[in-house]
């Protein structure tokens, strides 16, 4: 069936209105609480949906008064201005008589408690603390960690945690996702000097401006979080995006990064290279075939 945009948009009018009216009717029986967890999942239709489904209840007699109250989850990466899902967002913060609560990291005791409970729920687990250092008390890292770990003795990257960090990299530009993933074979932090040698073994057609450009980008989207002391520097924020973002390298090019990382070291501390010798012989190990046992 063919229809122009008018009418579609008169077809769309209607559904929504449909929809919101028998919500509507039962908040009119009893109460109503609707909770919609994951909104950064949602299509666009739904969301239209919701938003004219919010914006309507709170039009006619205010939020609190419909005898509806609306709660959604989401996570907090969406940085589009134009996409339906940041201007749906930022008209549920404007309703009346709306609030918007900011989940923060985790403690460690908070991250042990949630981790113990699982434990004597299950049985088993690993060690809340590796949980805490490797998820850094992001509170979706720690949860699908610590249910992880609730059924075997080792942590595992779950598919909630590979599917959270891919979407974030699906996100940003192909050099900052390139940058990233040489970053997550570093067993230190990454110094701009650092990189930028590698950078000319690896992607040689690189040039500086485009390196911190996707440094940037990097730490903007909090992949990457600049050393505080002045010193230009990096390091993953959380270690489990660290190894998600490692685990998505071939193997072909992993052995060529580690190869890298190894020839630079030897190239940067020639003077002092005893002081590095743990870290060069760490991505020598990692470089085979590229390299013989000698």
């Amino acid at each position: 069936l063919l229809v122009d945009s008018l009418s579609r948009s008169r077809l769309e009018f209607a559904f929504y209105e449909d929809i919101s009216g028998r919500i509507r009717a039962l908040a009119a029986e009893r109460p109503l609480l609707i909770v919609l967890e994951d909104l950064h999942w949602a299509d666009d239709e739904s969301l239209r949906l919701l938003a004219h489904f919010v914006s309507g209840i709170a039009g006619s007699a205010g939020i609190e008064g419909t005898g509806i109250g609306v709660v959604v989850s989401y996570r907090d990466q969406i940085d589009d201005p134009s996409s339906v899902k940041r201007r749906s967002l930022l008209d549920f913060s404007r309703v009346a008589g709306s609030a918007t609560l900011k989940l923060e990291s985790f403690s460690e005791s908070e991250t042990r408690e949630l981790v113990e409970s699982l434990k004597s729920e299950f049985g088993r687990g690993v060690s809340p603390t590796e949980v805490f250092e490797r998820s850094g008390g992001n509170p979706l890292f720690v949860s699908e960690l610590a249910q992880m770990s609730g059924v075997t003795d080792e942590i595992d990257h779950s598919g909630t945690v590979q599917l959270a960090v891919g979407e974030r990299l699906d996100a940003l530009s192909s050099v900052t996702v390139e940058i990233l993933e040489i970053c997550s074979l570093a067993t230190e932090t990454i110094t701009a000097p650092f990189l930028l040698r590698l950078l000319e073994v690896l992607e040689p057609s690189y040039v500086s401006g485009d390196v911190h450009a996707a440094l940037d980008e990097a730490v903007s989207a909090q992949f990457l979080v600049q050393d505080k002391s002045g010193e230009q520097s990096w390091s993953f924020r959380h270690i489990i995006v660290q190894e998600v973002v490692a685990g998505r390298i071939g193997q072909e090019r992993r052995s060529e990064i580690h190869l890298a990382y190894s020839n630079v070291l030897e190239t940067l501390f020639r003077n002092t290279i005893q002081v590095r010798s743990e870290e060069i012989l760490f991505h020598i190990e990692r470089a085979q075939p590229l390299v013989d046992d000698a």
